[in-house]
């Protein structure tokens, strides 16, 4: 199964903290026999014009949907399995990351943050689309799209 793994950010890399993360990860795509893809601004391109006039000062909400086009853009060329990893992803062991065969995958993480000034430390466990994962013969991606594009028009 051809699996095509995708990274964006622009260019310069704002810290060079960012190599080192884009490294491990080719560096793990080269060990598990990916294909990989880097993407820089014209990730911005796909967005529907509308939306991207609208969000222009809000590159971060504009990329969460650009990046959903680009994985559904790899999947129609032909690659039957898509990952989205962000460029401050870092791979501490490439031999050990293995992807599950389930079509759909969603990163975890743990947020840590203080509450209140001097306060104690709470943490929130959720998903994120740092790391995800889609197949052509699963439904998720396309309604993610469907959805995330559907909230974006109706915010003002």
């Amino acid at each position: 199964m051809a699996t095509l793994v995708i990274q964006s950010h622009r260019a310069p890399l704002p810290a060079p903290w960012y190599e080192r993360c884009t490294r491990s990860v080719r560096d793990w795509t080269s060990e598990k026999s990916l294909d990989y893809r880097w993407i820089g601004d014209e990730l911005f391109e796909r967005l529907p014009t509308a939306l991207a006039q609208k969000f222009a000062g809000q590159r971060v909400v504009a990329s969460d949907l650009a990046r959903l086009i680009v994985l559904q853009e790899a999947l129609a060329e032909g690659f039957e399995r898509v990952l989205w990893l962000d460029a401050d992803v870092l791979v501490i062991d490439p031999a050990g990351l293995d992807l599950a065969a389930g079509a759909a995958l969603f990163g975890r993480e743990v947020w840590v943050q203080r509450s209140g000034p001097g306060g104690k430390l709470k943490t929130y466990r959720k998903i994120h689309n740092a790391f995800m994962a889609f197949s052509r013969a699963e439904p998720v991606l396309p309604f993610y799209r469907m959805s995330a594009e559907r909230i974006l028009n109706r915010y003002d």
